[in-house]
């Protein structure tokens, strides 16, 4: 480290000059500092003398003036009198700002007020009477003239009379001598505070409590010692880390202690300032001597410094010196001999070159197939090429090395050679092969493999670069029909060997990573992905079976950006006589995975959508059913009632049917709004099919009357009397083609037909109506459609539309034939499946309105009825009880569970729907307890697997609103187990 001359001169010459001189002029400071701190503490202390007994000659005045009134005011013996004087004191010495005369709300306060004497009663501003020391005088207090604080001072020889001087006045007394701007504080020998303008004194009431607060022991020991005493003192206070200065100085003509301080940086501001000049002088003075060291010893190392750069290079194989050195000194002299042997040794270095050339060139145009070798010097320049590079492209080796090789590189792979070349030199490649197309002196184009290696010298560095070309030209010319199909692919194609290392891509390829083949061929596929770490392949696929059959799969890609994007990849492998190479074929798929993501996005929002209307048509299903199963009951109960007329019981059973088609509309419309998201289902029913045909027909009767027309009813005597279909779909397609005849017939007939075409039965609704036109039949079957002739008659165009997916439903399609003015014929046919007639029939007996069932004679069963709806509760209780259940009420699932536990019924109707606590969490509740009381759910559903949801929720049966009797006793007789009878009806 310290071999140099130069460093030596530092370490020896200018390094101990510094320490020394340093340590001296330190020395020198701290001594005068010390001093200077010294004489400053001596001049405060007499500063503070010297205010002590400016202030106390001040008190000293004061209290001679009030010796002299109270001498005075003994003589005066009237008031006006008195009042003068005071009036002439107050006058006299502008420092006493009142005279106080009686206590605090008892007495009077004179004052001059534009110098006039003023009289004022005096105001009990401290809650207390005035307390002096020894000395005759007061802690600060507010003036009970203007607020200000003020000292008291107590006249002697007079019981309360009294001189009150302002704090601010005594302060101008100090300030008027202090050019130094020293800050005061006055105390009691107790250290409370007189006045103080340090705002670090503030929250407290003495100085001990400053100095208690701070925890100064400093301080305290000056507040326990010399103000305490009455004696001077000094002390230092630290006050947010900064030293203050105290001087303390008795004024004994009131028993206080003037402290005078001043912060320590403040009091030796001008000593400081001079060491800092002289520390600055010192510092200008050592950079001067450094520099003038440093020069000279420049002139003696440099010329050593260069010299010995120019040898180090001479040892790298640098036998160019570019160093010269003029003087005729010892430097002079080595740097001459040093240039005489690089010239000597760089001879010597051509020759070896030359002959170790010549040699190599031998050997390749001894090789099977044609070859040439060349080098470069350490600047990329060609100094050498062999004569067989004239059978490879035309040129002879000398016309080359004329050319400076400008020839032989002049194509447009010039930049792909020159940066292997670089690469070479900088030590960054070695063995690098590279297949280039160059041009023949004939003007064809010859393909050439190159390889290029470093020259590397015995000191490791690299002087230039050797290389060998073969002509393959022969060998590739099969495989640019190859490349050719390659690049016409519509895929990325990529051909890795078995280490997938990328040996040849297409343009396709390039265009979809956005690079070029060039800086692809030769590197790792796994530059391709987002981790170049990691291969592009899944975990699951190892690397066997790449190199051993086909594979697809998707993956992700990274562009040259860096941007990723989704790919399908598909490898094959293909054995050669050589090594095994990979096919790999990259498709983009960002297209169809963004297709894929919106169509989930779609789903999604489509389910979203789905369960709200679910919610919508549970609600509205639920209030449209609440009325219809008040109205449908209590026809019910009606017709068991005894006595009823055969037009009241027409009535009543019109009433009934004509709700029961009511129901059946708002169910088939709400069943419209789910049928682009479900399929209608089909509930199969043994039905007499002639009975119902008259029931729809009977339905519509009364419309057809009050237009004049007459429906008609024809069915085939060959059809079977009970049949399987599902009669509310059925009663619904009919009553609304039936409907549409009667709106757009204005006289003549609408007829049902119905007939059976072999396994089929045929539903034919004819009118001698308006017609409809052939260009509107299509449209009329879509949903708001209708044919421009029915528009002024109303509807809403939903009615074809619920009739056409009704009917394909079931099986069936329904079709239109009709011409303007000739009527209208709308057909559709559905599978004839066979019934057997008992369970119709049994259902029929227990419907038939003409008997009453009731619960076996001597049984007793009670039953709880839950629901929040009166009229529903009250409609249940009255079937239950006309049919001989005992009853109980329960308006919510609260009400419900107490009583359940106090009258222990055999069963349990329970509503949904209900507030406070619903049907499921009260049944819940009961499940929690124990409680093995069957419970049937009473509920509005709109989808037929209801009752497959509420059993598996734990209810016992269910039955849907509006209910039928037959149903609700069915459904009873069912969970318990119980058999009813039947009694005739007496109306005759």
């Amino acid at each position: 480290m310290w071999s140099s001359i130069r460093n030596k001169i530092v370490l020896f010459a200018i390094f101990p000059l510094t320490v020394i001189y340093s340590i001296i002029f330190a020395v020198h400071i701290l001594e005068t500092l010390r001093a200077a701190k010294v004489n400053v503490e001596e001049f405060m202390e007499q500063q503070a003398g010297h205010f002590s007994g400016l202030l106390n000659n001040q008190l000293q005045f004061i209290e001679s003036i009030g010796e002299t009134f109270t001498q005075s005011l003994a003589w005066e013996q009237t008031l006006a009198d008195r009042k003068i004087l005071i009036s002439n004191t107050l006058h006299f010495d502008t420092s006493i700002h009142a005279i106080l005369s009686g206590s605090p709300g008892k007495g009077v306060v004179y004052s001059l007020n534009k110098n006039h004497l003023t009289e004022q009663p005096w105001k009990n501003v401290q809650g207390k009477k005035i307390v002096t020391n020894q000395w005759g005088w007061s802690l600060p207090i507010d003036s009970p003239i203007d607020g200000q604080k003020v000292v008291v001072y107590k006249l002697h020889g007079l019981d309360n009379l009294y001189f009150t001087v302002a704090v601010k006045t005594l302060l101008d007394v100090l300030n008027k001598e202090n050019p130094r701007n020293l800050r005061f504080e006055i105390v009691n020998r107790d250290s409370t505070f007189i006045y103080s303008d340090m705002r670090s004194t503030r929250p407290d009431k003495s100085l001990l409590n400053t100095a208690e607060r701070i925890g100064s022991a400093s301080l305290l020991e000056l507040v326990n010692g010399p103000i305490k005493n009455g004696m001077r003192g000094i002390g230092t206070v630290y006050f947010r880390d900064w030293p203050t200065w105290y001087f303390a100085s008795p004024v004994p003509q009131a028993g206080w202690m003037l402290l005078t301080h001043t912060r320590e940086t403040y009091a030796l501001a001008d000593a400081r300032q001079s060491a800092i000049f002289s520390g600055l002088f010192l510092l200008l003075a050592l950079l001067v001597i450094t520099a003038c060291v440093l020069k000279v010893s420049g002139l003696i190392t440099n010329p050593l410094v260069r010299l010995t750069q120019a040898v180090d290079k001479l040892g790298d194989g640098h036998w160019f010196l570019d160093y010269r050195h003029r003087s005729n000194d010892e430097t002079g002299r080595l740097a001459r001999s040093i240039n005489a042997m690089a010239a000597r040794l760089s001879e010597r270095d051509e020759a070896l070159k030359e002959m170790r050339a010549s040699n190599i060139s031998h050997i390749a145009e001894n090789l099977r197939g044609r070859y040439f070798y060349y080098m470069l010097d350490e600047r990329g320049q060609l100094i050498y090429i062999s004569p067989s590079v004239s059978d490879i492209l035309g040129y002879s080796s000398e016309s080359l090395l004329e050319s400076a090789g400008h020839s032989f590189l002049r194509s447009s792979q010039f930049r792909r050679f020159y940066r292997s070349v670089r690469g070479v030199l900088r030590g960054q490649t070695k063995n690098e092969t590279l297949q280039l197309e160059l041009p023949h002196q004939s003007g064809t184009t010859r393909t050439l493999e190159l390889i290029n290696v470093p020259i590397v010298e015995l000191n490791g560095s690299i002087s230039g670069v050797e290389g060998m070309g073969h002509d393959v030209t022969e060998l590739v010319s099969d495989s640019r029909k190859f490349r050719g199909l390659l690049e016409a692919a519509p895929d990325a194609i990529i051909i890795t060997d078995k280490s997938l290392t990328i040996l040849m891509v297409n343009e396709r390829a390039e265009s979809l990573f956005i690079t070029d083949r060039s800086d692809l061929v030769g590197k790792p596929l796994a530059i391709l992905g987002r981790n170049q770490n990691k291969p592009l392949f899944p975990q699951r696929i190892t690397p066997d079976e790449v190199t051993s059959r086909q594979l697809s799969f998707e993956s992700l890609c990274s562009k040259s950006d860096g941007k990723l994007f989704p790919v399908e990849m598909a490898t094959s492998p293909l054995v050669t006589e050589t090594e095994t190479l990979i096919t790999i074929v990259i498709r983009d798929i960002s297209d169809r995975k963004r297709a894929e993501r919106d169509l989930r996005h779609a789903r999604d929002l489509a389910r979203v959508g789905d369960k709200t209307k679910t919610q919508f048509l549970s609600n509205m299903s639920h209030e449209l059913r609440t009325p219809l199963n008040g109205i449908l009951g209590h026809v019910q109960l009606m017709l068991r009632e005894n006595g009823l007329s055969d037009d009241q019981r027409i009535s009543l059973e019109t009433i009934g049917d004509c709700g029961e088609h009511l129901l059946m509309l708002i169910n088939d419309v709400l069943d419209l709004t789910r049928i682009e998201s479900t399929r209608p289902t089909v509930q199969l029913a043994s039905i007499n099919l002639r009975t119902t045909l008259d029931k729809v027909c009977r339905i519509l009767s009364p419309r057809a009357q009050r237009k004049g027309l007459d429906i008609q009813l024809n069915v085939d005597d060959h059809l079977p009397e009970y049949v399987l279909t599902d009669v509310t779909k059925l009663r619904q397609v009919l009553i609304n083609l039936l409907g549409n005849g009667i709106k757009f017939t204005d006289k003549g007939h609408i007829q049902l037909k119905v007939v059976k075409d072999n396994d089929r039965i045929v539903y034919i609704v004819s009118d001698t109506g308006i017609g409809i036109a052939v260009e509107d039949q299509e449209s009329i079957f879509s949903p708001f459609q209708q044919a421009r002739a029915d528009s002024t008659r109303g509807g809403t165009g939903l009615g074809l539309t619920i009739c056409q997916r009704l009917v394909t439903a079931m099986g069936g399609g329904l079709k239109v034939a009709s011409s303007p003015g000739c009527g209208s014929r709308f057909y559709f046919s559905l599978p004839l499946r066979k019934s057997e007639a008992q369970s119709e029939a049994a259902n029929e007996l227990l419907t038939d309105s003409s008997c009453q069932v009731r619960l076996e004679p001597g049984k007793q069963i009670r039953i709880l009825v839950v629901d929040d709806s009166f009229n529903n509760r009250r409609l249940l209780v009255r079937l239950l009880d006309d049919a001989g259940f005992e009853t109980l009420e329960a308006v919510n699932g609260e009400d419900a569970l107490q009583s359940i536990k106090s009258r222990q019924p055999e069963l349990v109707l329970m509503d949904i729907h209900m507030p406070v606590l619903t049907g499921v969490d009260a049944l819940r509740q009961l499940q929690h307890d124990g409680n093995p009381v069957p419970v049937i759910a009473l509920a509005s559903s709109l989808t037929t697997e209801s009752d497959q949801q509420y059993q598996e929720l734990g209810f016992s049966g269910y039955i849907s609103k509006p209910f039928k009797l037959d149903c609700l006793l069915n459904e009873i007789g069912r969970v318990l187990n119980i058999e009813y009878v039947r009694t005739g009806d007496d109306h005759a």
